[in-house]
């Protein structure tokens, strides 16, 4: 169950980081004006480049729905997990793999995604500030974790197929011993009436 809260919490973090990012990126740009009061300073925004910025904010929008995404599917996960360690019988092996395959397509997505991300926010970031730091500490952890959560579902599923078919093979083998039974010409046991007798 450990491996569905952590991805669970990390699709939160990715969430809300992700709009953060948008929103004070956006409340940062060069030559807006903005009144009001702040909870704190957005020196650790990045101020520079249009493009870069731009790209700062599409890769926090992407990575908030990327962590939507891994919140719905861990949930699927969850449930595939529940069904099978419940020896549930009405769901079937192959219901329980349709179950995993969505989280390990989208964790293994996403774990690239932000290793991809973090290289190039550690690059165009100012690292003296204590938020980019924390955020790039943070997300080498999630990314660490993410790999190990991913080889134990992956090798898990890879089981699962594995059982589907040998039992694949066993139906097909018990339909074959039993259409060979059904064609089996049978033969009753009758008494037979007759009697014969020893001619002299």
């Amino acid at each position: 169950m450990k491996f569905c809260i952590f991805p669970q919490i990390q699709g939160l973090f990715a969430l809300v980081t992700g709009l953060f990012d948008i929103y004070s990126l956006s409340l940062a740009e060069p030559g807006s004006s903005h009144y009001g009061f702040y909870l704190f300073s957005y020196d650790f925004v990045y101020a520079g480049n249009l493009n870069v910025r731009n790209s700062l904010m599409l890769f926090g929008g992407i990575t908030a729905a990327g962590g939507l995404s891994l919140i719905v599917t861990s949930v699927l996960l969850l449930q595939g997990l529940r069904k099978e360690n419940e020896m549930c019988l009405d769901l079937s092996l192959q219901e329980n793999e349709m179950r995993l395959e969505p989280w390990i397509w989208c964790m293994a997505v996403f774990t690239a995604w932000r290793s991809l991300v973090i290289i190039y926010a550690s690059i165009v970031n100012d690292m003296v500030f204590t938020y980019h730091i924390l955020m790039c500490l943070l997300w080498i952890l999630f990314i660490l974790g993410n790999i190990y959560a991913w080889l134990v579902v992956h090798s898990f599923y890879h089981e699962l197929c594995e059982i589907s078919k040998l039992e694949d093979v066993a139906r097909v083998k018990m339909e074959v011993m039993s259409s060979f039974s059904a064609s089996r010409p049978t033969t009753p046991g009758t008494k037979s009436d007759v009697t014969t007798k020893m001619i002299p």
